[in-house]
């Protein structure tokens, strides 16, 4: 995927990232958003338990995109009038798995940690981060970030 998105945008500088800390993450996309830039997600679901029935395998891993961010809203402070996002909390996505949204360019919001009510999710989220994603309908996954490619608008591109 990385290289594809070199290949394909080369005016962008692509940046591959493992798993890692919400709080990095979210700082990632902000960065990559504020610059007017784009952020893959490969986004691995938790499965589910049901009691009395057989455990059911988690999906295929998927990739997403980062559209925009949620967070507090701060004047600029040059006089215009502008706010601007001054810390991500939050991450909207487009997710070709979930049924589109109307009118929004994202159909999922994602934040770190994981519903109480998802079993599965709080044993993972004892070892590793965890998120939550709420579609527009209000239906909730809970599940992984593996890895992210932030693309941001400049020349040259990442070693990796």
């Amino acid at each position: 995927m990385l290289r594809h998105a070199q290949r394909l945008l080369p005016g962008f500088h692509a940046q591959l990232v493992w798993e890692q800390a919400p709080s990095d993450l979210l700082a990632l996309c902000h960065e990559a958003v504020h610059l007017g830039g784009l952020v893959l997600l490969l986004w691995q679901s938790i499965a589910r338990e049901v009691r009395g029935a057989t455990r059911q395998p988690s999906p295929a891993p998927h990739w997403m995109l980062v559209v925009g961010v949620e967070g507090p809203w701060s004047p600029v402070g040059d006089e215009s009038g502008s706010v601007v996002c001054t810390v991500a909390t939050g991450l909207l996505v487009l997710d070709t798995q979930v049924h589109p949204g109307w009118g929004l360019g994202h159909n999922q919001s994602l934040v770190p940690g994981t519903d109480p009510r998802h079993e599965a999710a709080m044993r993972v989220a004892e070892f590793r981060a965890v998120w939550s994603a709420r579609t527009l309908e209000g239906n909730l996954d809970c599940g992984m970030v593996l890895s992210a490619i932030a693309l941001s608008p400049g020349k040259g591109q990442s070693p990796q």
